[in-house]
């Protein structure tokens, strides 16, 4: 670190130059000015330090300058003393309040003026540069306003607050650096504001300054008993607030510099007062070539204008003196709080005991005569010094102890707190456990016979009834659904409050996870003419590390609600992705819909718990009131949020976005997901009247590398062909106005033959394979298009081979596919529902009611899947799962999964270890199995 620079400014050449060698000699670099301009000049090529300002200049005041440093944020943090006659003592203390740091009378003794600097430029150098704020706290809002701006104009930055609750808020957050409080507010008072800030840990040091309007001694009382650091009145001039408020600060800067009991060079600061100039000039003179530091006064006005702005550690007073006299100042004295303690001794030109007597009533701590030979008063001042370092010591002594025995208070309470609180959590874990227990078996007791309910209303619906019969099955399907939404809802929403609902770090394919959650709408969308479609960002990774799981249900509850709430259109949904500077993903989710619509003045219902747009929503649509509020726990528990667009009339947009790390083979699965190099640079016609579903179409196969042309009308299509137009495949969309898709692909094979490849998309069951020939063409895909799906067709029917029959292309799941499967129940109700509904679906199957069963059927023949219920009596679903494992090694089992009631995550934790490939969760939906199989069929 560079010298520190001092300035000094003098019009006394031989002051000046005096000074400047003396700084010198303590290693400054010096600066010497005679008058202001010179200063101000100095002061703008470089600031300084520590500046030595006489009062009286030839071109001005010194105290201007004083107030342009204070008042520069750039040079305010310089160590300023100032110069002047001890006779000017208005001088000095205007000095000290204008923000002077120490006032040094002349004639000055260079080597204290010089370490005086250096103390204070050392202290100044450990405090931070930023000025704290003096909080002051007070109900009155004009003696508030009176007293901040008198603050500020004195150079402090103020904050304020009406109420101690407020205050001890600010306080917490500002961290201030004084505080002055008035001791009666409404609510928390002034004494009980210092009591709290002394128990802080980061604010006990605060200096503190109580306000009264009181004029009874009890209330000083009471301000010290609560640590107050200082005590005023609130009838006294604001002045007197102002000075006692810079002795506190200078006090605390002190104790923060580690101050000792007396200044550098051993001296104590003596206040001489007497208004003989003669004698005052003896007595300084005197006490100087002791060693003491005088500051004098005329009188006891002055006396008392000096002491509440700058502390001494002893007081030598006249008795008699115009004015004000010795023992009225004295009284004044000792009545103040923040300078009683100063030994004040009484100097009288009398020799009567009278005026002892009178002088030691008033408070004196001693008394001699004028007359007395001087060495006795520097022997009394010696011990009136001694005596005060003395209590002083004490005093500080008693603080430290009763801040131990405080502190060791605190650190009995925090541990009785802290076991107390361990006791409660340990309470509450216990009943957060009897609570999932319960939730646990509840679940599975409702969703079993649920099974039952919902599984035989649904085959009876499809069975030959008339009107009024199938209005009760569905009435009763209906109900089953409902209930089992609200029970899904509740245990969700049940463990997120509890804190208990963990989440995975897998890796998840996010087509897959987009394509997943499609499926289990499909049916409902299909049912109402509802267009289902996604789109994947092209720079999304493809394979994500999360939680698929809890983003499927967000999705799903997204989709649910997409298309209860819509009547017809469409419901898109889309994902993308964007990197943050920490490596991870922040992954948005958004599904669009063209519904009903949210007015802009219901959107604070969205994402509350048991809460919905309106009461006519939940009549006329059902469900809890919860799908929304889970979805947003869950969001947050993955560092995101959720949020939604809507207008009325147009649809509502819901979105979602969460944080995730792609796993180590991003790059891998990215380059696997992108350009195709057997699609590259054939061309393709999308033939849609859905704007959105033939954009979305189109990206994707451009990506691919395609070349692309799309239209939504099939006359344009036609129109092409006739042209001669170049096109290797046509992706042509079912339902249409006008042409449908598969007049359209007769009319395309017309013209065109097997040389143009043509891929239908239907909503609903594909053509007969007989059908798909005759309208030329060569594939069927069901919607919502799977892109993976779309991606293999088109490769398998544009790929240089014989030509391929049309049934060889269509996906999996045309009638006549079928799976073998075993179904291991042992509710006999459960099991015949199962029965039904796989015998609907084509498949074959057999039922077994155990676990030892089941191993027993599959040692006797071959099974494409295993439906394994969980709990049965006997050997169970775990252990007959853990039995198969053991036996068959992979590649030669059939994949196994849980039928279960429960829904917890230990229980679905449970049936991962054992080896289960899956849930499928009670009661059963048709849709979910259709899904299963689906999926099986692909991969057999």
């Amino acid at each position: 670190m560079p010298n520190p620079s001092a300035l000094i400014v003098d019009d006394s050449l031989t002051v000046r130059m005096d000074l400047v060698e003396g700084f010198e000699a303590a290693g400054f670099r010096v600066t010497g000015c005679a008058d202001l301009a010179s200063a101000r000049a100095a002061l703008a090529a470089a600031p300084a330090d520590v500046v030595v300002l006489d009062l009286l200049l030839p071109d001005g005041d010194g105290i201007e300058l004083l107030r342009e440093l204070r008042a520069d944020p750039a040079r305010a943090a310089a160590v300023v003393l100032m110069l002047s006659s001890e006779a000017e003592v208005a001088d000095r203390v205007r000095g000290l309040r204008t923000g002077a740091d120490e006032y040094v009378g002349k004639p000055y003794d260079r080597p204290a003026v010089v370490a005086r600097a250096q103390q204070l430029l050392r202290s100044r150098r450990g405090v931070a540069a930023a000025q704290p704020p003096v909080l002051l706290i007070d109900d009155s809002a004009t003696f508030r306003e009176a007293l901040a701006q008198a603050l500020t104009e004195a150079g402090h930055v103020v904050a304020t607050a009406a109420s101690g609750e407020e205050g001890l808020r600010m306080a917490a957050a500002t961290r201030p650096g004084a505080l002055i409080v008035d001791s009666r507010l409404p609510g928390v008072d002034g004494t009980t504001v210092i009591r709290r800030v002394r128990l802080d840990a980061a604010l006990r040091d605060l200096p503190c300054l109580l306000l009264t309007g009181s004029e009874e001694r009890s209330a000083e009382l009471l301000a010290l008993d609560a640590g107050a650091d200082a005590f005023a009145r609130k009838d006294e001039p604001l002045d007197v607030v102002l000075a006692r408020l810079a002795a506190l600060l200078r006090s605390a800067a002190d104790s923060r510099a580690a101050r000792a009991p007396a200044p550098p060079g051993g001296s104590q600061r003596v206040l001489a007062v007497d208004d003989s100039a003669t004698y005052r000039q003896e007595l300084t003179a005197q006490l100087r070539a002791e060693g003491y530091d005088v500051v004098a006064a005329r009188s006891g006005e002055e006396a008392l204008e000096l002491l509440a702005v700058q502390p001494v550690d002893c007081i030598l007073m006249d008795l008699v003196m115009p004015g004000l006299d010795g023992r009225e100042t004295c009284r004044r004295i000792k009545a103040a709080p923040g300078v009683r303690d100063i030994p004040l001794i009484m100097l009288t030109g009398h020799e009567d005991g009278r005026s002892l007597i009178e002088s030691l009533a008033a408070g004196a701590d001693d008394y001699i005569q004028k007359s007395a030979d001087f060495v006795v008063l520097a022997a009394r001042v010696r011990a009136q010094v001694r005596r005060k370092q003395f209590e002083d010591e004490n005093r500080r002594i008693r603080e430290q102890l009763l801040h131990e025995r405080h502190e060791a208070a605190r650190a009995r309470a925090a541990h009785e707190a802290a076991e107390a609180r361990a006791a409660l959590a340990d309470e509450l874990e216990r009943a957060t456990q009897a609570k999932s227990q319960f939730l646990a078996t509840m679940s599975h007791e409702i969703r079993t016979p649920l099974n039952a309910i919902i599984g035989m209303a649904g085959l009876l619906a499809d069975s030959p009834l008339n009107l009024e019969q199938r209005e009760f099955a569905n009435v009763i399907r209906a109900s089953g659904d409902h209930l089992l939404t609200v029970i899904n809802d509740i245990l969700d929403f049940s463990q997120l409050e509890s804190g208990r609902l963990p989440l995975e770090r897998l890796p998840f394919e996010a087509e897959a996870l987009v394509e997943q959650s499609l499926d289990l709408v499909a049916a409902r969308a299909r049912e109402k003419g509802i267009e289902l479609t996604y789109e994947l960002a092209p720079g999304l990774p493809r394979r994500l590390l999360g939680d698929a799981g809890r983003l499927r249900q967000i999705l799903v509850n997204y989709l649910s609600n997409a298309v209860k709430f819509s009547e017809r259109g469409e419901v898109v949904v889309r994902l993308d992705g964007q990197r943050c500077a920490d490596g991870r993903l922040q992954l948005h989710g958004a599904v669009r819909d063209t519904g009903i619509g949210i007015p802009r003045e219901r959107f604070e219902r969205l994402f509350q718990s048991f809460s919905q747009v309106d009461a006519s929503t939940r009549r006329e649509y059902g469900g809890s009131g919860l799908g929304l509020a889970i979805c947003k726990r869950l969001a947050e528990l993955m560092d995101g949020q959720v949020w939604a667009d809507s207008e009325p009339g147009r649809g509502s947009t819901f979105h979602f976005s969460v944080l995730l790390a792609p796993p180590p083979d991003e790059a891998a699965a990215d380059a696997a997901a992108g350009a195709a190099p057997a699609l590259a640079g054939l061309h393709a016609w999308i033939v849609d009247d859905n704007d959105t579903n033939r954009q979305i179409l189109r990206r994707q196969l451009e990506q691919w590398g395609l070349v692309v042309r799309d239209t939504g009308r099939p006359e344009q299509a036609l129109q092409w062909a006739l042209q001669g137009d170049r096109a290797d495949v046509a992706v042509l969309d079912f339902q249409m106005p006008g042409l449908d898709g598969r007049q359209l692909a007769q009319a395309l094979h017309l013209q065109r033959g097997a040389a143009l490849k043509q891929v239908l998309l239907t909503s609903g069951r594909p053509l007969s394979d007989a059908d798909a020939r005759a309208a030329g063409l060569q594939a069927q895909l069901s919607k919502p298009v799977k892109h993976a799906s779309l991606r293999a067709t088109l490769e398998a029917l544009l790929r240089p081979a014989p030509a391929a029959p049309a049934s060889a292309v269509l996906p999996p799941a045309v009638p006549g596919a079928a799976l073998h499967v075993l179904v291991a129940e042992d509710n006999p109700i459960n099991a015949q529902v199962l029965a039904y509904v796989l015998d609907e679906m084509g498949h074959r199957f057999e039922v077994v009611a155990s676990g030892g069963e089941a191993i027993a059927a599959l040692r006797r023949q071959r099974f494409d899947v295993v439906l394994m219920d969980v709990q049965m009596p006997g050997m169970d679903g775990i252990e007959a799962t853990r039995r198969i494992h053991a036996e068959w090694p992979a590649g030669q089992r059939p994949p196994i999964y849980a039928l279960t009631a429960g829904v917890m995550d230990h229980e679905q934790r449970a049936c991962r270890e054992a080896g289960m490939d899956g849930f499928l969760v009670k009661p059963l939906e048709r849709d979910q199995l259709e899904a299963l199989f689906n999926r099986l069929l692909k991969t057999r």
